[in-house]
């Protein structure tokens, strides 16, 4: 079964939400299940690169990199990458937060538990990097804010050089020390200008902190852990397990917040028309803030939702425009029970 976009049935609308998978992720209850599951396949096909696509194959593709490049004095850089498209200092702290609560298979099977020689020399764990890593990528954002607020942006190499120049040797040292950077990168800070809807001022942000944490070198000197991550973008089970643990995480936000909580409870009968029509609308109040948390990494709690444009549009796609995300179209298939044929008025696509 398919979506349409105009005359063409192109994109897959039915999703399998008992997928077997090597790193499972255990759910509340089936709700949750199917939320989290519609979530992230709409949240694929918004966001990996075209045409929209469910359970894409990323391991041939650069890890399913953004498709927006920030490209600056012939050098470029990413913002985020994977199938549901993750900033790398986001599914960084993802993975972070994680690693107390799994079990040892489930380390084993993200390969964090993997020795590996630290940057100091000691020996440590794949776990232990990716702390580091997500530190060079939170101080390579608050480096971009805080030069491109200091010496302005839509700096010439010239400008941008004499502004390198200006910083004390200390700042110099603290600035490669901290992201791993240098003068060609500080000068391609300075040199970013925003355009347009895909490259905003916190797309150039995350491309210069995806950078910094790729680049990330171990104790020998190796590459070993940009190695370990873009494996992690271009897996499938496990980067499926991080991306609806982090999903599954920003709903629990959302409903629990105590000033929206009452927003999410159905109170009429089960069976009637009334409790259908409420159900509609808490689930697309959810899709919608999820959509907007995924998009921007806030708002999604705020009793009247405020956010900028761009969000707004992205979220709108999210939930309903067809060759987009179009959550409301999605359906698990084992919601359909034991249906003769797959018709429209079903499944209550419309």
């Amino acid at each position: 079964m398919a979506g349409t976009t105009g005359n063409q049935a192109n994109v897959q609308r039915i999703l399998n939400c008992n997928r077997p998978t090597t790193v499972p992720v255990t759910y509340a209850n089936d709700e949750e299940r199917r939320r989290v599951m519609k979530f992230e396949a709409a949240a694929e096909m918004q966001e990996s690169p075209a045409p929209s696509a469910i359970y894409r194959d990323c391991s041939t593709n650069n890890g399913c990199r953004s498709a927006t490049d920030i490209t600056l004095n012939g050098h470029s850089y990413y913002a985020s990458y994977g199938r549901t498209q993750f900033v790398s200092e986001t599914f960084l702290r993802t993975l972070n937060d994680l690693v107390p609560l799994l079990t040892p298979a489930e380390q084993a099977h993200l390969r964090l538990n993997t020795q590996v020689r630290l940057p100091n020399g000691s020996m440590g764990t794949r776990a232990d990097m990716a702390e580091l890593a997500q530190r060079r990528a939170t101080a390579a954002g608050l480096a971009y804010r805080r030069f491109r607020d200091r010496f302005g942006t839509g700096r010439t190499t010239a400008q941008a050089t004499a502004a390198w120049n200006s910083l004390s040797a200390a700042q110099r040292a603290n600035f490669t020390r901290d992201t791993g950077f240098g003068m060609t990168e500080f000068i391609d800070m300075l040199a970013y200008v925003p355009s347009g809807r895909a490259r905003t001022e916190n797309e150039g942000l995350n491309a210069f902190g995806s950078e910094a944490a790729r680049r990330l070198l171990d104790g020998n000197g190796t590459t070993s852990f940009g190695d370990w991550l873009m494996w992690l973008y271009q897996s499938q089970d496990p980067y499926n397990f991080v991306s609806k643990r982090f999903l599954k995480s920003n709903l629990e936000t959302i409903m629990n917040t105590p000033a929206i909580r009452a927003r999410f409870v159905n109170n009429e009968t089960v069976g009637t028309e009334a409790y259908r029509t409420r159900q509609r609308a808490i689930e697309n109040d959810l899709a919608v803030r999820t959509a907007i948390t995924h998009n921007r990494g806030s708002g999604g709690t705020s009793v009247n939702i405020s956010v900028p444009q761009y969000v707004q549009d992205y979220a709108n796609e999210f939930t309903r425009v067809a060759g987009r995300g179009d959550w409301r179209s999605l359906r698990c298939s084992d919601e359909l029970g034991d249906t003769k044929g797959l018709q429209f008025n079903n499944l209550n696509l419309r």
